[in-house]
């Protein structure tokens, strides 16, 4: 899929322990921001977005209910520690207020936290590639977020 993902005209870079890839767009938005976010406005990848909506209910069908709850159960039948993050998109859409209340009753408050909606992350442009991944800052401050404060749901805003 490298052909499909990676385009840019600098080498992507492989961590062979993680597997973490870096596709050379941090090399070119560092060398030229200017020119790779004009390009993408150009392009129509980066749009003009409209007053933050909620997306329509996430979780809305006794499917999706029971397959949650099996998560859960393999999560404690493992004690495994986990988080639920709802990522900071460029669109700003926020998750619906039921989904979110179904994620904290089914994983518990102290383990989702949503960065959706209108926020630090999602109002600025150079914090994506593109509308849909953030760049590796954004991930390594909302892991900062999640594992280095006492563990609460975060508010809208992001903070």
């Amino acid at each position: 899929m490298g052909h499909l993902i990676r385009r840019s005209d600098y080498d992507h870079t492989v961590d062979s322990i993680s597997c973490d890839i870096w596709y050379g767009f941090d090399e070119e938005i560092n060398t030229d921001s200017t020119n790779y976010y004009t390009a993408k406005i150009n392009q129509g990848v980066f749009y003009k977005r409209t007053k933050s909506t909620s997306d329509p209910i996430a979780i809305s069908q006794t499917s999706q209910l029971d397959l949650l709850r099996e998560i859960k159960a393999v999560f404690d039948r493992h004690n495994t520690n986990y988080k639920i993050v709802i990522s900071p998109l460029y669109d700003q859409k926020t998750l619906d207020e039921k989904s979110l209340n179904i994620l904290n009753t089914i994983f518990g408050t102290s383990n989702v936290y949503d960065f959706s909606g209108i926020n630090n992350y999602t109002s600025n442009i150079a914090n994506y590639y593109e509308t849909s991944h953030y760049r590796p800052r954004v991930a390594r401050d909302i892991l900062n977020k999640i594992y280095s404060e006492k563990p609460t749901n975060i508010s809208a805003d992001g903070f």
